[in-house]
């Protein structure tokens, strides 16, 4: 297992391979974050982690019902878009979320309005043209989990087909979080599987 490293803020902004080499080090690391200042901290490393890629990249938190992980994740998106609004977008998914619930859900977080039964690649290229626009460098898709229909006991596969497609085209980070089972509904697509940089599980 990869060890912890230092937040880009103890890294001197001139010496770039320094920075690269922190971040192979990083790579599939997984973490328990015992408290909220440290999750906080690792959340800030994996955002700025970002902006040194030039593919989109994953992280997932996953926590038991009850342990602050959405109230943690709201304070952070607050203090990240102090200055920018849109520079971490929060998005909370709804049961059974199919892709048009997804697509909606991300639409309505920028305020747009998802407009009638459009193609996937249609959906794609208008969030995409919101997130550029909006100057986005952070999504977090909460309560991940909900992408699984519990009374099939099956994944919407189109959802995790439909995110997979925003990750690889939007080329920046997205943030899954939910219940533990994120983890196995993530692993069934290897496509978006192989996207996880990082993994992490918050316990209050």
């Amino acid at each position: 297992m990869s060890e912890a490293v230092n937040d880009f803020d103890d890294i001197p902004v001139s010496d770039e391979m320094e920075k690269i080499r922190k971040l192979a080090e990083f790579h599939n690391a997984w973490i328990q974050y015992p408290n909220a200042e440290q999750l906080l901290g690792k959340l800030k490393f994996f955002h700025l982690y970002g902006r040194h890629l030039k593919e989109g990249r994953i992280m997932t938190l996953l926590g038991s019902t009850g342990t602050g992980k959405t109230k943690l994740l709201e304070r952070y998106t607050s203090q990240a878009n102090q200055t920018n609004r849109f520079r971490v977008l929060y998005v909370c998914l709804p049961e059974k979320c199919s892709r048009k619930d997804a697509a909606m859900a991300i639409e309505g977080a920028f305020g747009g309005l998802y407009v009638g039964q459009q193609t996937k690649t249609k959906i794609v290229d208008r969030i995409l043209k919101y997130i550029a626009a909006k100057k986005v460098e952070l999504i977090i898709l909460d309560e991940f989990q909900h992408v699984l229909d519990k009374d099939r006991d099956k994944v919407i596969l189109e959802s995790t087909d439909f995110i997979k497609s925003l990750v690889n085209m939007a080329k920046i980070p997205f943030l899954l979080a939910g219940l533990p089972q994120v983890q196995d509904i993530v692993a069934l697509n290897p496509q978006l599987d192989r996207r996880i940089c990082l993994q992490g599980q918050h316990s209050e």
